[in-house]
């Protein structure tokens, strides 16, 4: 019993440490990086990454970034995309 108690504390110990540092990834595809990307790096103070991709059925080009940030940074990222470019897939 004593095995298993030092397991099952060891096991929600990590779990506790591993759920404070999360973060999120997030994928962005839009028409207005432009406005997004100045959200990120000058209010989040986030870097991100730009790559163009093109729509598979419609050929349209879009603009794909990508970024990572802690939780009560993604809230306020979604917040900000849906009301810059309410079209954008995040």
């Amino acid at each position: 019993f004593s095995i298993l108690g030092l397991v099952m504390k060891t096991l929600v110990v990590d779990m506790v440490i591993e759920s404070i540092n999360l973060n999120k990834f997030f994928t962005i595809v839009t028409t207005k990086p432009d406005e997004i990307e100045a959200y990120i790096t000058k209010t989040l103070k986030r870097g991100a990454t730009e790559l163009h991709g093109e729509g598979a059925y419609t050929h349209e080009g879009r603009t794909v970034l990508l970024t990572v940030m802690k939780r009560h940074e993604a809230i306020l990222l979604r917040r900000y995309v849906k009301q810059v470019d309410p079209h954008a897939f995040v």
